[in-house]
């Protein structure tokens, strides 16, 4: 049996790590190829550019039996690549095929998503993530290509089909051209720990996917004080606030000031700094009886009626939310005018701030009251 091309001396170039994983077994006593790769994921790239041209040209301006002829033909043409180990032939329906060539490009932190649209044509989202085995979310750190129309219900959360089951993973790259902005020319740290940081620490706690519905409702009827109380309340119950104080930088400042605007977080996290740790104690259930109030504050939001329909009737938010929940961008255009919506969301606003205010306030220690106001 002949040995790959890599067991060969005459196979000598640059590599980065000792061991490596060949896709059959690991090997020891060799260290794994560097591969550029853009270079290498340059023919998926173009090809799946040419895929998405000719399905996005067929569903707006229509065709004939020939264009899905054509759309047929480039899912099942075979595309070449060149991997660390070997070269690679597969097509876009070769899912297996193209799951090994991913792997021997990127190890196990690449991703293709796949998608299927209401025309029953596939859509793509080629993505390159950073697993976290002892966290609830992996994180995705970027992208590297998404197809036009491929469904994302939520920016904050993305969900990928890995181990046979659809898992929900932490969307950070939509952050990182700002987040590269604000690193130092020294580059101590590149982006990807930047993110990594931000992504482990923080959105880990204070980003979940039950937090959808209320964070649809504060992005469409525009309550940002409410979506900071949200996250500013999940940070404190759900996030290790020792860990959290101990890997806080000035790098994460800037990207709540910066990146990520969020005056409540920037602010909770210089309260954190400034406390002594048995001051920590009382943070929780403070945080438990605000998340109460909030919680409260937000069904009475739900509970108000407008009038709605040919008839104009008195309908609940409740109703309108949750039987138009697919269309909300749409519908909330139409119902923050109405003088009960604006009512009611002023209400809910307020008493946002003073969750938020109250969480700026858990401590005794001189100064804290001050953090949210100087955070924002």
């Amino acid at each position: 049996m002949a040995y790959p091309k890599w067991h060969s001396l005459d196979y000598m170039g640059d590599f980065d790590d000792e061991y490596y994983y060949d896709g059959r077994t690991y090997v020891y006593g060799h260290r794994r190829p560097v591969i550029n790769l853009s270079e290498a994921l340059e023919p998926l790239h173009a090809h799946l550019r040419s895929y998405d041209a000719h399905r996005v040209e067929l569903e707006r301006e229509g065709g004939q039996i020939r264009d899905l002829k054509r759309l047929t033909e480039l899912l099942r043409q075979e595309i070449s690549f060149k991997g660390r180990f070997r070269d690679h032939q597969v097509s876009l329906i070769n899912q297996a095929g193209l799951r090994e060539m991913l792997r021997d490009v990127g190890d196990y932190n690449l991703h293709l998503g796949v998608r299927q649209l209401d025309t029953r044509l596939p859509v793509y989202y080629l993505c390159r993530l950073e697993h976290r085995y002892r966290s609830h979310y992996d994180l995705l750190l970027e992208d590297l290509y998404i197809s036009p129309g491929y469904p994302l219900p939520d920016e904050r959360f993305v969900k990928l089909m890995r181990r046979g089951h659809e898992l929900y993973h932490v969307r950070l790259s939509t952050f990182r051209r700002k987040a590269e902005k604000i690193l130092s020319k020294k580059r101590t740290h590149g982006v990807d720990e930047l993110l990594s940081d931000v992504g482990n620490h923080i959105f880990q706690a204070a980003w979940h996917e039950d937090q959808r519905l209320g964070v649809m409702v504060a992005q469409h009827f525009e309550l940002p004080l409410f979506l900071q109380a949200i996250e500013v309340l999940y940070l404190c119950l759900s996030g290790e606030l020792c860990e959290i104080r101990s890997v806080t930088t000035p790098q994460m400042f800037r990207f709540f000031e910066e990146v990520y605007p969020q005056p409540a977080i920037h602010g909770f996290l210089k309260l954190l700094l400034s406390l002594e740790g048995g001051a920590l104690t009382g943070f929780t259930q403070q945080a438990i009886e605000l998340y109460s109030k909030l919680s409260q504050a937000f069904n009475r939001l739900l509970s108000y009626k407008v009038r709605w329909g040919f008839r104009q009737e008195p309908v609940t938010l409740q109703k309108l939310v949750f039987g138009n929940f697919s269309r909300l961008p749409l519908v909330a255009k139409h119902l923050v005018e109405h003088s009960e919506v604006r009512e009611a969301r002023e209400i809910l606003e307020l008493e946002a701030k003073e969750v938020v205010a109250a969480m700026m306030g858990a401590s005794e220690t001189k100064g804290d009251r001050d953090a949210y106001a100087r955070a924002g």
